[in-house]
């Protein structure tokens, strides 16, 4: 994470979820955090495919707090090979299960304010 002096903060690095094959063989262009709020940062999170043409394979949102232990990242269908589909995907870290993904979205949102996504609870 790269934090300077003048201009926004960055991270360089890769965000790798094993159950996603793309995040491994795609590459992640550099996160640049385009919102903070309360130590929350908020980045757009992009994968370029590694061969010609060279597109744009699948984009999403991440939060993230400075240590990256509390992570949501919002991805579209595309994610899961799921097309067009209206569903979304977050991933969210730490949790085991939906209960503990809603605890840790709740506690992010109630630092980042209204603009967290989701925007409801999940039932």
């Amino acid at each position: 994470m790269s934090h300077p002096l003048f201009g926004k903060d960055s991270f360089t690095g890769t965000v790798v979820i094993d159950s996603l094959p793309f995040t491994k063989q795609d590459t992640m262009l550099d996160m640049i955090v385009s919102e903070k709020k309360n130590d929350i940062d908020q980045a757009n999170l992009t994968y370029q495919s590694n061969q010609s043409p060279y597109m744009v394979s699948n984009q999403g949102l991440i939060w993230f707090d400075r240590d990256f232990e509390n992570i949501n990242i919002w991805g579209s269908a595309k994610w899961l090979d799921e097309g067009e589909s209206s569903e979304q995907l977050y991933i969210v870290a730490p949790a085991s299960n939906v209960n503990e993904a809603v605890q840790v979205q709740s506690q992010m949102r109630s630092s980042f304010g209204e603009d967290f996504v989701p925007k409801s609870q999940v039932q």
